[in-house]
């Protein structure tokens, strides 16, 4: 499952897209808060970056009591796209 519908977003942008009168926001909820809905162990992987540099992940959801193999499979995710690389500035 998707982390967001974009590339990280600038601190901010999701709260005013929240709160604004678009409501934007909501199409992309069910991807998002699906785990958190139903209560279920998720692990997020990095996977990439946009042109931008800005961090791409997905996010792996288990069933309950099955979070080693999230874990296995997130090692084998990150191994394959190179895992979370702390941006430069």
């Amino acid at each position: 499952m998707p982390v967001y519908h974009s590339a990280a977003p600038l601190h901010g942008t999701v709260y005013k897209e929240i709160f604004s009168i678009r409501k934007t926001f909501l199409k992309y909820m069910p991807f998002v808060a699906y785990a958190n809905t139903w209560g279920l162990p998720v692990l997020t992987v990095p996977v990439g970056t946009d042109k931008n540099g800005m961090p791409i992940a997905i996010q792996i959801i288990g069933k309950n009591g099955n979070e080693d193999a999230i874990f296995k499979l997130g090692s084998f995710i990150e191994k394959e796209f190179g895992g979370y690389n702390r941006a430069k500035l």
